[in-house]
């Protein structure tokens, strides 16, 4: 096991050890939201391990959403927009 991984599951043992058994998947995101600075670090990999140890926590009591829909930076109009995954899936277009 990774030290980014223990330190991952320790922090998330410590945040929802007060939660109850039949807490909503929304009190547990609460728990976790926002929280995850002492196990990463502010460092990619730990960012990245704070991210999949969460997604593997929180499947353990639910579906977790997938990501429909996302922000693309558009360097012709210099703002942000909306990409609908389902429809480039749809068109066979890449994200």
């Amino acid at each position: 096991m990774s030290y980014w991984r223990a330190a991952c599951e320790s922090l998330i043992a410590e945040l929802v050890k007060d939660l109850p058994d039949d807490a909503t998947m929304a009190d547990r995101k609460a728990a976790l939201k926002g929280k995850g600075w002492p196990a990463h670090q502010n460092t990619s990999w730990g960012r990245k391990m704070w991210g999949r140890c969460c997604k593997e926590y929180l499947a353990k009591f639910g579906p977790v959403k997938k990501v429909t829909a996302f922000h693309r930076y558009s360097p012709i109009t210099g703002q942000y927009e909306m990409v609908d995954l389902n429809a480039l899936r749809r068109e066979g277009g890449a994200a």
